[in-house]
């Protein structure tokens, strides 16, 4: 069994205890019955000889008692194993809120301080790849610094919520763990930086707290989701009902504000990068990943750890996100570099998620202090595509040359949707600023 694995294994029931804490208490209080039973037993005979018919009793009960409990616990978590194929995790096409049907076309944000947000798809072929999205708050992210606030309530909150709701929600973290060993794919439960409210013009303090991964799986990632029966199609368990939407006025259906919802909202962080030598390079996500397998992403991409978290401050707590994500994707460690020596970074789009719960995510733009030729991709989260017929790199000529890279990269097949903001951002930043874009990439 590799590290990794050990490691998942470990993450996964510690998980679990913490998400029934009285089933575990009970296990404990048995095995020390057992084991404080086993040593009297054990005591008995070697000091006198003789077996005690009453220790030997509580001996055989306590056996009992914890055989039945393992016994059980086995079966339960066996029937998610889905080696056989018998149940199977979907996705809800159609979800209701309070006896009205929507889809993810259907959401929409409210309107606040005369900001205006969009349903913004750019594959309507996938919902997937629905976002909600304001430009007015990209243009007000280039200018803005956000400080950040701590709350402890809104963890309190998510995680009654994940308690309450376990017998609905766990077997979907079970048939993933059991899955993801199954296909070989990394399911760990890292510490995670979670927002909990909204960016507005004229909120410059955004909550934050710290939850897991394993917490933003059973909200954002299995709110659109369902665990069916392969035989019959019988939905067993149903997750969309804990969608984060409202309804409006006249029954339009808007996602709910950071604020609200009960989901985990871990931060999603992804840069597209220029190398020293104009580059602009793009990754190809390995089959080990959680989300986006086998397509194209940006050069960085991933969420921000509890760890990266900097002074309290969201623009520097998301550009050392990314940057480390390009650090650990792009051979930093080979290169000998600390993280903050990769390049420098400016954050410059934002957006929600909707096939994930409204999970807030965020785009940026890197200029390298390296050279393409130096960047080595890390093999065991990315495919090597520098030889294959993919395009994994635009030369930049001059800032001139970024809307005919920008138009190529949207015609690319399997592309992420991070990957697709990070150019839609960057699209309108040039649009916008060129000449800042410019002066930042050195062009």
């Amino acid at each position: 069994m590799s590290i990794q694995r050990i490691k998942m294994t470990i993450d996964f029931y510690k998980y679990l205890f913490l998400l029934n804490k009285r089933q575990a208490i009970t296990l404990i209080i048995n095995v020390i019955i057992f084991l404080i039973s086993l040593s009297s037993m054990i005591q008995n005979i070697t000091d006198f000889g003789s077996f005690d018919i009453f220790v030997g009793v509580i001996f055989i009960f306590s056996i009992f008692n914890v055989t039945w409990d393992i016994i059980g616990k086995i079966s339960d978590i066996k029937s998610f194993i889905g080696n056989e194929k018998e149940i199977e995790l979907n996705k809800k096409i159609t979800l209701t809120k309070e006896n009205v049907n929507f889809q993810l076309k259907d959401i929409q944000a409210e309107s606040r301080e005369g900001v205006y947000y969009e349903n913004f798809d750019f594959n309507s072929a996938d919902d997937n790849n629905r976002v909600i999205r304001s430009l007015n708050i990209n243009e007000h992210l280039w200018d803005t610094n956000f400080s950040m606030v701590h709350s402890q309530q809104r963890y309190n909150r998510i995680f009654e919520f994940i308690v309450k709701n376990r017998v609905i929600i766990t077997p979907f973290i079970k048939y993933q763990y059991y899955n993801s060993v199954r296909k070989q794919q990394m399911f760990f439960n890292e510490d995670k930086l979670c927002m909990g409210s909204d960016l507005t013009m004229n909120n410059k303090a955004i909550k934050y707290y710290k939850s897991n991964y394993y917490n933003s799986f059973l909200t954002n990632e299995i709110s659109t989701k369902v665990l069916k029966r392969t035989e019959d199609a019988t939905v067993l368990y149903d997750a969309s009902n804990f969608y984060p939407a409202e309804l409006g006025n006249s029954e339009t259906v808007n996602i709910q504000p950071l604020e609200k919802s009960a989901m985990s909202n871990h931060i999603g962080a992804s840069t597209l990068a220029v190398s020293a030598d104009n580059y602009l390079i793009i990754r190809r996500q390995g089959k080990n990943a959680q989300q986006n397998q086998n397509k194209l992403i940006s050069t960085g991409s991933g969420s921000c750890d509890f760890s990266d978290l900097k002074n309290e401050n969201l623009n520097d707590t998301v550009e050392y996100a990314m940057n480390r994500e390009l650090w650990e994707e792009n051979g930093g460690d080979k290169l000998g570099i600390k993280i903050d020596e990769i390049g420098e970074t400016k954050v410059i789009g934002y957006y929600r998620v909707l096939s994930r719960g409204g999970k807030p995510e965020f785009a940026g733009i890197t200029k390298l202090n390296w050279d393409y030729s130096d960047l080595v991709s890390n093999k065991n989260e990315l495919i090597d595509i520098s030889n294959s017929a993919d395009t994994d790199t635009y030369y930049l000529e001059s800032v001139e040359s970024i809307p005919n890279a920008i138009k190529s990269l949207k015609n690319q097949p399997n592309i992420s949707t991070s990957l697709y903001m990070c150019i839609d951002a960057l699209e309108y930043y040039y649009l916008k600023r060129p000449d800042e874009l410019k002066a930042f990439l050195m062009l």
